[in-house]
């Protein structure tokens, strides 16, 4: 869990001590928590004292709705927010979400690998295709693009794997190359890698 440091402390229309950090707005304590903790601008929260003290504030609903879909799977923080909405403001929304990134329970980067190694992997998923499955969910192109980069050792590769894997048989069919062709086209690769790939593949069969 990060550390962070109080840079400032707020008092709220309903009473509450808003407590922020460098990065924004924390969350809100009442005064028995605000006293027993002594909390003051510039005191460093870490460890053991900012785990006790985040379960000692009363959450907004929320921030339990968060964590209830947080313990089902993980979220980007974009997908989080989205279904946080469906049903409160976006301001308590945002809130929510980014609170749950200081807290290291959303990470869009870890999120994105655990799709890689989870999903896309599995599913033989052009980089094309790989993209756009993490851009639906909420994935920027730079983070994608990132952990995308050393996916699967080229297209070419994963295209080999696949055919090896799931459409040797096939090709042995009557019209079964176009059929191959197909099938990998839908996965999102290009007709031109498709080509090479059967080319190539099929070439090794002769010999």
């Amino acid at each position: 869990m990060k550390s962070v440091i109080i840079t400032e402390i707020k008092s709220t229309k309903k009473g509450r001590h808003a407590l922020f950090c460098g990065d924004g707005y924390l969350f809100s304590v009442e005064d028995r928590v605000f006293e027993e903790f002594s909390l003051c601008p510039g005191m460093k929260l870490e460890g053991d004292t900012f785990e006790a003290l985040f379960k000692e504030a009363d959450r907004h609903p929320a921030h339990s709705k968060a964590i209830r879909l947080l313990s089902i799977r993980a979220h980007s923080e974009k997908e989080l927010c989205e279904k946080l909405m469906a049903v409160y403001d976006r301001f308590t929304s945002e809130q929510v979400v980014s609170e749950m990134a200081l807290l290291g329970y959303v990470d869009d980067k870890a999120y994105a690998e655990d799709c890689v190694r989870h999903v896309i992997a599995r599913k033989g998923m052009s980089e094309r295709a790989a993209e756009q499955y993490l851009r639906k969910r909420g994935i920027d192109g730079e983070t994608a693009a990132l952990v995308l980069s050393g996916y699967g050792g080229g297209e070419m590769k994963r295209i080999g794997d696949l055919i090896e894997k799931s459409y040797a048989e096939r090709l042995k069919l009557p019209n079964g190359r176009p059929s191959v062709h197909a099938a990998l086209a839908r996965r999102g690769f290009s007709g031109s890698d498709i080509r090479r790939a059967l080319d190539e593949f099929l070439s090794d069969e002769e010999e």
